[in-house]
């Protein structure tokens, strides 16, 4: 999946991120081993653009599940309680995004501009 189809699969799919706060504008930049996710969270009645970088899993085989390992406002890095609140939201909104029935996964790559991904359609 390139960095393009993922990005056009969430601005046209936003139901999918439905099972956490909302995060509006969701994109991503893909980066070897890595990804940069970035959009726009309503924290305490204000609207904050984020960007968080961080790794994609698959621990379950089903489930995406984005792991932060920084997140900035603006390019304020965030530390503390408020950066604990602002990762939970922005990596529940990307670990809401299930895949198909029919897929398990059991290991993704991530590189310049796509994410590759080893499993099983059954």
């Amino acid at each position: 999946m390139t960095e393009k189809e993922l990005n056009d699969y969430l601005a046209s799919h936003p139901e999918t991120l439905s099972a956490g706060p909302p995060v509006e504008g969701l994109t991503v930049d893909l980066l070897p081993g890595r990804m940069r996710a970035a959009g726009v969270v309503l924290y305490e009645g204000r609207r904050l653009h984020l960007r968080a970088t961080g790794t994609l899993s698959v621990p379950d085989g089903r489930t995406p599940e984005f792991t932060p390992s920084e997140i900035r406002v603006g390019n304020l890095p965030l530390a503390g309680p408020v950066r604990e609140k602002l990762c939970e939201k922005l990596e529940e909104s990307l670990s809401a995004a299930r895949l198909p029935d029919n897929v398990h996964v059991r290991s993704l790559e991530i590189t310049d501009d796509s994410v590759l991904i080893y499993g099983d359609r059954y």
